[in-house]
Parts: structure tokens; sequence; C-alpha cells
């Protein structure tokens, strides 16, 4: 059922039910012949979603679906209908609570807390939304979205979308490279909530007819399965740094897959090993929520980024790029934070982030610029460094070492490797811009766009360094923390448990719990009742684990569990400790 060609595009607004024939191939499962959904399928679906809709009074609804043919159907249903989609990747229950209005619904495919969600499962199996097909051109001017994002601040932000401004943006997308993606088929590392996974992965598919898959790639390992397929794969930095610190040999395609990265800077050295394991260097697309996708190039050629021929550049007072662009509905464009070098035939060259500039003792210094130095040294695979408040500002550097900085440090302590590097620094910037504080971690942590968010680094360093505990790497939401935690063996809340055998004690782990989410998740600090909690594992020393908290805000609820990391990628997790406890909000402990 797979196509033998690209099939003629049709923008996603004039599809109809025979648009595609019934047997053409929409979405598949991990495996081709797994969850297989046919064009006969995706239009029966949209078409009882669509009654499910009609059915209520609810003019916005709130859209998350993990699976892409779900997400794509509820999005078709939705705009076909006249419904407002208002499409988050965060469906954490804090968030959901905190954009939920009383006249709004919510379709996702995952259980809710409560009953405000409508599960898309349930609608199509229901016999109650069936009727004669309802599946219809729509009006792409009048068609209305929103799209939660947040940038590097970390800020929920809504942006409001016409259907229009990604119509035309597909057609831009399908006239630069359509035609590399001839007889392939759509595989995503990305979350397809946010507007670069929403484009590639769900729009572009279903105008294009070609297939895709219906949940994401989520481990490079997965990359080897699909040695035979020719795929076109919407990927970011975050993946590909991974696929590169994790492999070790050219994976094998028969035919080089089409890989694109977005969300972030790629570094050249990750692009350059990508194309060394598939045979592809990727082709970066640079934009943003606001503006759609301004620019692409592939940095085998260079910095400079050519940008796409609707988007026309020009530089605003600030020295910033301003976007001007058929999918831009403002008569003034868009004005980036980005710095940026425009040449005459209208490509450029970014300079940074016009916030990445800083004053430290009343010295300006760049943030890039310190991050590349720091780079030099050959040692470091990934760097943020940040401006932080305390009696006086100072900046403060988070450092993913590679594996030739892992083997340097194996046995050094942690002072001698930030000598190391603040004496490296030395030789290029005073030492009163120098990073004052330092962290080592496994990975920087970064939120579901893949963006390195610079209020959750800041919140480490907020963190006083403690030698009892290693934050080995993390990632939070509204509401929701996940840390990789290692307990040396000199730790001292080992002392006394056991001696012959040590475990860390019951008291140790809540204290850790509330620690934790008190600093990252903005928890009370006064604890009021500690509910049942169960140790049913050994937290041993230097054995690393992880912690998973969940902060209920209107219940002043705290819950959590501590697992051991997974050998494998599809092992459950052993759950070591689980318990939740209530905390005071009227109090502080003074």
């Amino acid at each position: 059922m797979v196509q033998n060609k690209l099939q003629s595009y049709v923008p996603v607004c004039d599809l109809v039910a025979d648009s595609r024939p019934d047997g053409a191939l929409v979405s598949f499962g991990s495996c081709l012949d797994d969850c297989v959904k046919t064009w006969a399928d995706f239009v029966h679906d949209v078409s009882k979603v669509r009654y499910f809709l009609e059915s209520t009074d609810n003019q916005s609804w709130i859209l998350h679906c993990e699976d892409s043919y779900y997400f794509t159907v509820a999005l078709l249903a939705m705009l076909q209908s006249g419904r407002k989609a208002l499409v988050t990747a965060n469906r954490q229950e804090a968030f959901i609570k905190e954009i939920m209005k009383p006249e709004y619904g919510f379709l996702t495919d995952m259980p809710f807390s409560d009953d405000s969600a409508m599960m898309i499962q349930k609608v199509l199996a229901s016999d109650k939304y069936s009727g004669e097909i309802k599946f219809s051109k729509f009006d792409k001017s009048k068609a209305e979205m929103v799209m939660f994002t947040s940038g590097t601040t970390g800020e929920p932000k809504a942006v409001y979308k016409r259907f229009l401004q990604f119509e035309n943006e597909l057609f831009e997308l399908v006239k630069v490279f359509g035609n590399d993606w001839i007889n392939r088929k759509v595989y995503s590392t990305v979350n397809h909530h946010h507007i670069y996974g929403l484009l590639f992965t769900a729009l572009l598919p279903i105008a294009t007819g070609l297939p895709f898959r219906r949940h994401r790639i989520d481990f490079p390992t997965e990359l080897n399965s699909l040695t035979d397929e020719s795929i076109v794969m919407a990927s970011s930095p975050a993946f590909l740094k991974r696929l590169s610190a994790e492999t070790d040999k050219p994976i094998g395609f028969k035919c080089p897959p089409i890989i694109y990265s977005s969300g972030g800077p790629l570094p050249v050295d990750v692009a350059r090993s990508s194309s060394v394991l598939t045979d592809f260097w990727p082709m970066e697309i640079y934009g943003s929520t606001e503006t759609g996708g301004i620019a692409y190039r592939q940095s085998k050629n260079g910095p400079v980024w050519t940008p796409f021929e609707v988007c026309k550049m020009s530089v605003a007072e600030n020295g910033c790029l301003n976007i001007k662009s058929s999918y831009i509905l403002e008569s003034e464009g868009f004005t980036t934070g980005d710095l940026v070098e425009l040449y005459d035939d209208g490509r450029f060259l970014l300079q940074g982030r016009a916030d990445s500039i800083v004053k430290i003792e009343e010295k300006r210094i760049s943030l890039p610029e310190v991050e590349n130095r720091l780079k030099q040294t050959g040692l470091v695979q990934d760097v943020r460094v940040v401006p932080m408040d305390g009696k006086r500002q100072y900046l403060a550097a988070a450092i993913v070492l590679n594996e030739a900085g892992r083997e340097k440090f194996a046995s050094a302590a942690k002072l001698a490797i930030n000598n190391y590097f603040h004496d490296f620094l030395l030789q290029f910037i005073e030492n009163t811009v120098s990073p004052k504080k330092w962290r080592y971690l496994e990975e920087l942590p970064q939120n579901t766009e893949g963006k390195i968010r610079v209020r959750d680094i800041q919140a480490l360093f907020n963190l006083p360094e403690n030698p009892n505990f290693k934050i080995l790497k993390f990632r939070r939401e509204p509401g929701v923390l996940t840390a990789k935690l290692l307990f040396p063996t000199t730790s001292g809340y080992y002392d006394g448990h056991f001696p012959e055998f040590k475990l860390l004690p019951a008291v140790a782990q809540v204290d850790m719990v509330l620690r934790l989410a008190r600093n990252f998740l903005d928890v009370p600090k006064a604890l009021s009742k500690i509910h049942r909690t169960k140790f049913a594992g050994p937290i041993l020393p230097d054995v690393p684990v992880i912690l998973n908290v969940k902060y209920d805000a209107d219940a002043a609820k705290v819950s959590f569990n501590y697992t051991l990391v997974p050998t494998a990628e599809d092992e459950t997790p052993k759950v070591l400790s689980n318990g939740s406890f209530t905390m005071n909000p009227e109090e502080s402990l003074g």
C-alpha cells in the first residue's frame, strides 16, 4: 500500500473525500503492517469526530494527542467544523487547568485526571457519531488555531494563527523540498504539537499524500530497523546529538534518509557526525512559532542561511532580524531576538541573540562567546552560560563533557575541573566575567520543543551544591520534575545505614523530594502531612536512580517515585519507593 510516487499536492483546506484513492496509505505503526490507516479510514474518522464536535456547544478545543494519526484526525475535524484548535504539547494537569476556560472542550488520546477531557478513541468507537460522511473543504482565512510555545525564557505563550498562514508555508516547503520526498515515508523524532513538527509530520504528509508513522522515534537505535526504508525524518539537534554520542559506526541505510533539524542551533561537528552515520548532512530549518520557517542551510556549505523565497529580510533598529512573509499577517512583519548580518542577496548570518549580551560588573560580555571558548578546549559536547543574581551578578556554566573530557577528568576532583576551564578562559576574557559556578551534567535540560531554557539552567544553580548527591540530568514542565540522581558512597546520607550494606534512609529520600520540589516546582516550604510512603527496594551508593515528582497546586499535594534507570529501551522501570505528602501554602519555614 506504499505509494510509488509523490501524489499531487492538495492544500489541506481543499481536501475532500475523493482527494486520494480509498486504499492509499495514510499512516502506520512501528512496523509498516502495524496500526495501518488508509485514506478511507482517515475520511471516516475525521467525519466521526466532526459529528462529535458539532454535537457540542464548545467552539474552542484544547488538542493534545500523542498519536500523530489521532492528532491529525482531530485537527482536521476541528478545522472543517469551524472550531478553534488550541494545540498544546504540555498536557500536565497544572498547565491544562491554567489555560482551560468553561467554554473550552479538551480532546486527547491519553487518560486525564478528571472528566474535562474527551478521549478520541471513545469517540471513534461509538456508534453515536455516525452518519453520512462529513469531510469537506474549509475557509483557510477564517479557520483559527492557537499554538502554545515557550522560548528560551520558558514562559508559556499563546500564538494565534489563521490556517492560511500554514497553507502559505506548506506551499513554500513543497516548492523547495517536495522533489526530495518522492517514494518516501515520513518519520519524526519531534513533537507534532509545535509548529515544526506540525508542518513536517502532520500537515505536509496529508497535503502531499506521503504516509507517516504514528509515533515518534524516541531512541537512535530505532534507526537500525529502518535501513531498508526510504525516509524523510523531521529531527532536532537534541536527537542528533544523542545519535552522534551513542552510535559508533554507519547505520547502513540502503537509501540515504532526508533529515531535517530545527528547534535550535545544530553544531557543525554533530551535523558532520550525523552525515557519517546516515550518509546525509542534515538540512537545518530556522524559524519560530511566530514566523514559521524563515530560512534553511546545510552547514557543510558554511554558516550562511538562505531565506525561503517569500521571506523578505531587513535589519531592525536594534540590529535584530525582521521578517515579512506571506505567512506573517502583520504588515510590519516580525522582529526576532536574533542579531544578524544581512547580505545584499538576502542571505544572512546569525550573530547570537540580543539578550545574550549581558553586563557583569559593568563589563559587557557575550554569553555565546564564553560558550564557544569553552568548546575550544575540545572537551565539551554542550554548554550553556547564564547570568545569575546574588549579592552581585555573575555567570554560571552548565557543561556536558564529551568523550575526551570524560576520559581526561575521570578521576579528577570537581574543583580541579572548574580550575581547568577557568584558567583556559582567562586566555581570552577577564576574570571578572569568567563563570563563578560550574555544573557538569549528562545532558542539558530541554523542554518538549527541544529548547534549552535559561530559567531551567538558572534553577539548577539556585540549588546549593551538595556533596551528598549529584544531579546528572533533569527536565521540568509545569508541575512536573524528572531528575536523574546519584548518591555517592561518600554521601553523609548513608552514615549509620548501614556500614556493611549501605542504604539510603527514608528520611533522606523524602528530604531530597522536598529539596528539589521547592527549588524547581515552587512548592511551598512548609510540610503539612506525610501520607503513606512505600519503600520497595534499596537506593544504593553510586547507582543512578530516576526521581519523578508531581505537584498539584490546587490540592497542595506532592507525589513522587524513585525508580531504577532502565537498562533497555522497552524495560519498565523498577519502582524503589513512592509516596505523597501535603504542603501548607499558608505557612513558611521562617
